[in-house]
Order: structure tokens, then C-alpha cells, then sequence
């Protein structure tokens, strides 16, 4: 029998994504970012055909809409 095979991707929040880059973009900017590049992740996971399920792991409900739209599962991170 073999396993499943899964890529987990972890996002921060939209608010706090690319804080390094606060001081050449806003807020809405690096959220944009950040969405293009977990799609990057997402498609790229999706298209290697590598993995039997892609997951995104967050807090923020729009990562969850964003990843759900792209095909990946979306789980809520623990409460910690």
C-alpha cells in the first residue's frame, strides 16, 4: 500500500504578508502579492502532478476563498 502524497502550504495573514516591503508597498499591494504568489504555488503543486491533494493552511478566510478557487483545500490553522 502506498500514502498519500500532499503538499502543505503555510500563509500568513493578508495583513501581515510581505512586511518586508512596507516601505516601497501598502497594505493592498503586498496582500496582492501574496495571493499572485501562493497562486503560483498552488498551480505549480497542482501541475507536477506530484501530489494527491494540494492544502494551504491560514486564518484568513480570503487565503481560504483564494485557495479554494484555485483548487487547493484550505485548512485553519490551529489556535495557538
Amino acid at each position: 500500500m502506498t500514502g498519500m502524497r500532499g503538499a502543505l502550504i503555510p500563509m500568513k495573514e493578508l495583513a501581515d504578508a510581505k512586511m518586508r516591503l512596507a516601505d516601497v508597498l501598502d497594505r493592498d499591494a503586498r496582500a496582492e502579492l501574496a495571493l499572485a504568489m501562493l497562486t503560483d504555488v498552488i498551480e505549480a503543486c497542482r501541475a507536477s502532478a506530484r501530489f494527491d491533494v494540494t492544502a494551504v493552511v491560514s486564518s484568513d478566510s480570503e487565503v481560504f476563498w483564494h485557495a479554494r478557487g484555485l483548487g487547493a483545500k484550505p485548512l485553519a490553522e490551529p489556535a495557538t
